[in-house]
């Protein structure tokens, strides 16, 4: 064998996702590798019941964020994380408990509209429309208390 062949190509970096937004970085990146220590009884309950906190994590995320893609058809887990989300009482120094379950039911509506059997050219048009939306709807609860980014 040469040397050339012997050599070792350089492992490849993982593709990240390029920011969206100038506060799309640090804490609030989207494209993060997170290093948690997990509860000992986390880790129990997801070994006796086989699901990898992997899993647990993403499926909290998606359900949280009101996912489309993802979307589970038990809208009862996705109020439970909302009310959770309430009663940790997270954001209330910006909004009140009505705004924040506004904000929830306005991501839901956004999130419901995933074409389930719509072809390829249709997904794509949906993520471009979903994006858009998204971004007004950011600006509309960002800019409500004249925040800058």
């Amino acid at each position: 064998m040469s040397k050339q062949q012997k050599a070792k190509k350089p492992p490849k970096k993982k593709p990240t996702l390029e920011a969206r937004y100038s506060w799309d970085n640090g804490e609030y990146a989207r494209d993060q590798t997170l290093r948690l220590i997990l509860p000992w009884q986390f880790l129990f309950m997801c070994k006796l019941t086989d699901v990898t906190p992997d899993t647990v994590i993403d499926r909290f995320m998606n359900d949280l964020g009101q996912e489309s893609w993802k979307r589970r058809e038990n809208d009862a887990v996705r109020q439970a994380l909302v009310d959770y989300f309430v009663l940790c009482g997270y954001g209330q120094k910006w909004y009140t408990e009505a705004e924040i379950r506004q904000m929830f039911k306005e991501l839901d509506a956004i999130g419901s509209l995933w074409p389930d059997n719509g072809g390829i050219k249709l997904i794509h048009r949906h993520a471009r429309w979903k994006e858009r939306y998204q971004n007004f709807w950011f600006k509309k609860w960002f800019r409500k208390l004249r925040r800058k980014p």
